[in-house]
Formats: C-alpha cells, sequence, structure tokens
C-alpha cells in the first residue's frame, strides 16, 4: 500500500519505529528499505525522540499496523499531543481508544482501506492535492472520494486531545492506581 502511495508523492517517507521483536520480520524489512528511499527503519528509539519526531510538522500521521495489540501508550501520547491523527489497524485494542472519523481513523486488513485512508490524509495536508480543474472542467480530487468521506485533521486533533484528557489524563491513571491500591489495602 505504502507503494502505491509514494508512487502519487515521492516526497512522502515511512519512518518505521519499533523493537525488533520479530527477527525474520525485520531482515524482510531491511531488504525493502535497501530498495527504497522512501521507508527507513529506526528500531527502537528513546521516548523523548519518538515524541520530537510526532511533533514535526511533516509527521502526517502515526500508523499502528499491529495486528494484535493492547492499549497502546503511543497512541495515547500522540493523541494527547494534538499534533497529528492516528491512523490505526481495526483490532481490539486499537478500536478500544480509537473511534473512526471521531479520535482517529481505522483501516481494515483490505490494503485499499489504508490507502484510501493515507491519501486522504495527504490531501487534507497537501496543497499538492487540492482540488483541480480538469480539461472538461468537472472537479477532480486527486486524494480520491475518501477525501471527502473522512472527517478533517483538526476535528479528529481536537476530539482525540479531549478523549486522552479526559480518560487517560496523567491525574485519571493516577487516580485510577490509587483506587487499585486502596482496594488491595482494604482487602487484606
Amino acid at each position: 500500500a505504502f507503494e502505491k502511495l509514494s508512487k502519487l508523492d515521492r516526497s512522502i517517507k515511512l519512518e518505521i519505529v519499533g523493537a525488533p521483536l520479530d527477527l525474520k520480520m525485520v531482515q524482510e524489512l531491511k531488504e525493502i528499505v535497501k530498495n527504497s528511499c522512501n521507508i527507513e527503519y529506526l528500531g527502537l528509539v528513546p521516548r523523548s525522540t519518538l515524541l520530537a519526531m510526532i511533533c514535526r510538522p511533516e509527521c502526517a500521521a502515526v500508523l499502528n499496523s499491529s495486528k494484535s495489540e493492547g492499549m497502546s501508550g503511543v497512541l495515547l501520547e500522540t493523541m494527547s499531543l494534538g499534533k497529528c491523527p492516528v491512523v490505526v489497524r481495526g483490532i481490539k485494542g486499537n478500536e478500544a481508544i480509537v473511534r473512526h472519523n471521531v479520535t482517529g481513523y481505522i483501516f481494515t486488513d483490505n490494503n485499499d482501506s489504508f490507502l484510501d485512508i493515507a491519501k486522504a490524509i495527504v490531501a487534507m495536508r497537501s496543497k499538492k492535492w487540492n482540488v483541480q480543474k480538469t480539461e472538461n472542467g468537472r472537479e477532480n480530487d486527486p486524494g480520491g472520494e475518501s477525501a471527502t468521506s473522512l472527517a478533517s485533521i483538526d476535528s479528529v486533533l481536537a476530539q482525540a486531545r479531549q478523549y486522552t484528557e479526559s480518560f487517560h489524563s496523567v491525574e485519571a491513571e493516577a487516580q485510577a492506581y490509587q483506587s487499585v491500591i486502596e482496594e488491595l489495602q482494604t482487602g487484606f
């Protein structure tokens, strides 16, 4: 899917971050990276570096393509920063915190689903893909029809930030831990 997207705009870059948990997959990934100037595997990076990467203006989205995931701290941190939207695979862990078109964007295992979302985000972020007139005077949106069916990035960022502040703030998490500790103490 990324190959199709990068053909539309060669400036798009995919930076893959994460611990090398599956060595076979990492080897395959390194082979792909060798043959692409638009894909980079960074491995495990310090939290401060990751947060700085997320806050860069050129960061269009944070992608979680895991096929199995608990509640992702990276997604919650990204959502709380309000700098770029999250795009996640539709699995239980991701869907527990991301609502499609509300607090982020959810794709299915269908490659076109991811591609449609990615193209729409790029279209919303890039003046290069703005609606253009065709020769016959009709409007042509190179981002595809999906660009109009996705909620605006600004709306998603605002709602994602509000969600994390309401349900996953440092204060809310600390209170939840405190409640568990108090419950354990009174139970003994």
